[in-house]
């Protein structure tokens, strides 16, 4: 198993265009869009089943960091994940702002109904 693990993890390395790192895990649903971006991930990164990553800027993942199941990251400018960072299922990580000012009035209304 840890063969067939190792081979598909080179193939969407060489697919993306991203180095294959020594016990790096990149689970088949995994997808990685870089539009005009760049990815970096150390050895030992893993990436489970159903993680989304959208770059346009500068994607760090530090050795041995895990994202798990249904992790998004978006990195427009730059994000950096340190060494032995976990991250747990469902969280999404951006480098963008998605701040309003009044927290008493929602996000959807526009300025002419406030």
């Amino acid at each position: 198993m840890r063969r067939i693990k190792k081979y598909l993890t080179k193939l969407k390395c060489l697919q993306l265009g991203i180095p294959y790192r020594r016990s790096m895990w990149i689970h088949p649903t995994a997808e990685i869009c870089c539009s005009g971006g760049s990815v970096e991930l150390e050895e030992g990164v893993i990436l489970h089943k159903g993680v989304r990553i959208d770059c346009a800027g500068q994607l760090d993942i530090g050795k041995g960091s895990s994202l798990n199941t249904y992790t998004r990251v978006e990195a427009g400018s730059h994000v950096t994940i340190g060494n032995y960072v976990l991250i747990g299922p469902n969280v999404y990580i951006s480098d963008r702002s998605h701040t309003y000012e009044n927290p008493q009035i929602p996000p959807s209304c526009s300025k002419d109904m406030r």
